[in-house]
């Protein structure tokens, strides 16, 4: 295989010095260091399942810097050729050279004149731009320079948006991580907020093209509620239930069939004393997902908690029915009777511990709660 991609090797330099003009011998010259990068991938891909050793490789290796050389000669042959610049970063990216395909994509943008492109060259002048501003973003990540990442991001925002929410939500997530390690740790989380709270608004403009997935709309209001209870648990204060309503409200608008929503924003809801809107959120929940067990348990937790226990107790009995093997049910239908004034020892709350203790026994994260209901049985 090595001597085959050898002999391949000898052609392509014999192609390129029969070609005329620079630009035609820097675009064989970059098509060599693609399809080199190209067998070397495919090779690495052998290596990953198991199938190959050190002559593997070694060929790799090889042709790693085949591809290096070539690119270096495509783009020494002719300087204009912008996509060999791009097409270099490329290849350096793919084999975690990051600072230098940055380097790369750098120098290609500075060679563009700035947009709005001309209309006559609007396609190709936009696509280079923005190829160069996503290769920017990724390789920016990838060494967590994440102000960079979201500055080229936004140069290209309104063309791939996920890419915008993305770098935004990094740097949330970078910010909220280090807040610890800030002079000023409070100000440092509310910057993560703010990010977060721009990055919902990106991935429900890209959930909207269909470019991201809702379910990361909901995550970055995860991420929000977290920041605003990080702040504070610094600021030793309450946290901002204003703020971590909003976004969970915005996240249920945008992803209105996502069940975790509706939990999260019922429970803020609740924490904050709004529980009749905790209530109205599980019953809007359910009306779209009427057999999600998280749900229909809480509700009813709710609802017993806030004296409606009747009802609360139909909730329970239709999740036991729904749901037979599902042992918490059977644990809170115990306590919703005891809070309809039931007993411990009576034999309908005795029947549904014996029950949660039967089918939670093998379940090691109950087993602490397990072992104390059963002392409470003896």
């Amino acid at each position: 295989m090595f001597k085959r991609q050898a002999f391949l090797w000898i052609i392509s330099l014999l192609l390129v010095a029969a070609c005329g003009t620079p630009r035609e011998q820097s675009v064989i010259k970059m098509s060599a260091a693609g399809e080199a990068i190209g067998k070397a991938q495919e090779l690495q891909r052998k290596i990953d399942l198991g199938d190959g050793g050190p002559e593997l490789e070694k060929e790799i290796n090889e042709l790693k810097i085949q591809a290096i050389k070539l690119s270096m000669e495509a783009i020494e042959t002719d300087t204009t050729n912008l996509d060999a610049f791009y097409n270099y970063g490329i290849i350096l990216q793919s084999i975690g050279q990051f600072n230098k395909a940055i380097e790369q994509y750098k120098y290609g943008l500075s060679k563009l004149p700035p947009p709005p492109f001309a209309p006559e060259l609007k396609d190709s002048l936009q696509n280079l731009y923005n190829n160069f501003n996503v290769g920017l973003v990724v390789c920016n990540k990838n060494i967590k320079n994440y102000t960079a990442a979201i500055h080229h991001a936004s140069n290209i925002k309104q063309y791939f948006p996920s890419r915008y929410a993305e770098s935004l939500f990094n740097y949330g997530f970078y910010l909220q991580a280090t807040m610890n390690e800030s002079k000023d740790p409070i100000a440092q989380v509310d910057s993560a907020i703010q990010v977060f709270t721009k990055s919902m608004r990106w991935y429900k403009e890209a959930a909207g093209r269909g470019s991201a997935d809702p379910q990361q709309i909901y995550q970055a209001a995860y991420y929000a509620e977290q920041a605003y209870r990080s702040k504070a648990k610094a600021a030793k204060s309450k946290p901002n239930y204003t703020g971590i309503i909003n976004a969970y409200e915005a996240a249920s608008a945008a992803d209105q069939n996502n069940a975790e929503i509706y939990v999260r924003l019922a429970a803020a809801y609740d924490e904050s004393g709004q529980s009749s809107k905790a209530l109205n959120v599980y019953q809007k929940a359910l009306d779209k997902n009427p057999s999600n067990k998280t749900v229909r348990n809480n509700y009813a937790m709710l609802l017993a908690e806030k004296g409606k226990t009747s009802k609360a107790q139909k909730e329970m009995q239709y999740l036991i029915d729904k749901f037979p093997n599902y042992a918490m049910a059977y644990f809170n239908m115990a306590s919703i009777l005891q809070k309809k004034g039931k007993s411990l020892k009576s034999s309908a709350v005795q029947k549904y511990l014996r029950k949660y203790v039967e089918l939670a026994k093998s379940d090691p994260n109950q087993a602490q709660n397990v072992q104390q209901i059963e002392q409470l049985l003896r």
